[in-house]
């Protein structure tokens, strides 16, 4: 009965431990991530890198990379833009959901890719944050709704 007990703190220490190990990567990867993502030069290649490397430490953590790589080049655009390394990282990172034929240089209207480009890494944030709030929510209290609330304030709905 004693071995028992002690067995049964030891699991629930480890299982506490873990979840706060799991809240700390997400803080640091949430922080460092942007960073990483504004001073290097995206690619398709790099958001591959990124993605494979990501996943492999929490599958969610690549989808919170695909949000901020998506205002990366939403940012791009509006300043600089459409551009075919554009297509390339934007292909990486939404796959079937961006249609190449339908999106030609010349024909494409940026004001409406931008927002698209925002709206897609607003669903990506809000995704990695429920996902996130579900496995660590008794470690911390996690907001899900921010990111939508920002985007619908962004819009003039809020």
């Amino acid at each position: 009965m004693k071995l028992q007990k002690a067995v049964s703190k030891i699991v629930l220490w480890r299982l506490n431990t873990s979840l706060y190990d799991m809240f700390c990567t997400n803080i640091f990867s949430e922080y460092y991530i942007p960073k990483f993502v504004k001073w290097d030069s995206l690619s398709a290649r790099s958001c591959d890198c990124w993605i494979n490397a990501l996943t492999k430490i929490d599958e969610r953590l690549s989808v919170y990379f695909s949000a901020v790589a998506l205002l990366h080049v939403a940012l791009k655009i509006s300043i600089n833009g459409f551009s075919d390394k554009l297509v390339d990282i934007l292909w990486r990172i939404l796959g079937n959901k961006f249609n190449l034929c339908c999106l030609r240089k010349a024909e494409v209207n940026t004001s409406e890719l931008v927002e698209f480009l925002q709206k897609s890494a607003v669903e990506h944030l809000t995704t990695y944050r429920q996902s996130v709030a579900r496995d660590i929510g008794s470690v911390a209290t996690i907001v899900t709704t921010d990111f939508e609330a920002l985007y619908a304030y962004k819009r003039g709905d809020y």
